[in-house]
C-alpha cells in the first residue's frame, strides 16, 4: 500500500480521519510539552549574595549564605570564620558586627535596648553611628571586582 493509497484509505472514512487527527494533535501536543520542561531554567540557589568578612584575616568575599548563624561559613584563605561586612560612610572602614547579648537586668526600657544595639553596631574605627550599614554588592563589586 503506498501512501496515497493510505492516505485516502484514512481520509475517505470520518471516524478514522478522525482518529488520525487527534493522533497528530496529541503526538504535537506532546512533543510542545516536552520541549516546554527541557527548556525550565534551574532554581537559584538558596540563600541571598551577601558580602561577607573574614573575623581574623579580614579578607572580603561574596557568598550565598543562608544563615550565617547556623552555617559555619570558612575563609578561603585562612580558614577562619565569616561575618557579615559592613562599612562605615564617612571613613570607609570595613568591618564585622559581633552580635552581643545586652545584659537585660540593666536594659529596663524598649528604647535602651535600641541604643545598646546601635552602640554595637558603631564603627570602631571613627565611632560613627549614623552612617553605617551592610555593604551592598554594588560597593563591593565597585571596589573589588575590576
Amino acid at each position: 500500500m503506498e501512501l496515497k493509497e493510505l492516505g485516502s484509505y484514512i481520509w475517505s472514512d470520518k471516524k478514522r480521519r478522525s482518529i488520525a487527527i487527534m493522533s497528530v494533535l496529541m503526538i504535537a501536543l506532546g512533543i510542545f510539552e516536552i520541549r516546554r520542561l527541557a527548556n525550565v531554567k534551574p532554581p537559584p540557589p538558596p540563600g541571598a549574595k551577601r558580602v561577607v568578612i573574614c573575623k581574623k584575616c579580614r579578607f572580603v568575599d561574596a557568598r550565598r549564605i543562608v544563615d550565617i548563624k547556623n552555617t559555619k561559613q570558612k575563609c578561603v584563605k585562612c580558614g577562619g570564620s565569616l561575618g557579615i561586612a559592613w562599612k562605615c560612610g564617612t571613613c570607609k572602614y570595613e568591618y564585622f558586627v559581633v552580635d552581643s547579648k545586652p545584659d537585660l537586668a540593666k536594659l529596663t526600657n524598649t528604647m535602651r535596648k535600641f541604643e545598646f544595639v546601635a552602640r554595637s553596631r558603631r564603627c570602631p574605627n571613627c565611632k560613627e553611628d549614623k552612617s553605617v550599614a551592610p555593604m551592598s554588592m554594588s560597593e563591593y563589586d565597585e571596589e573589588y571586582t575590576k
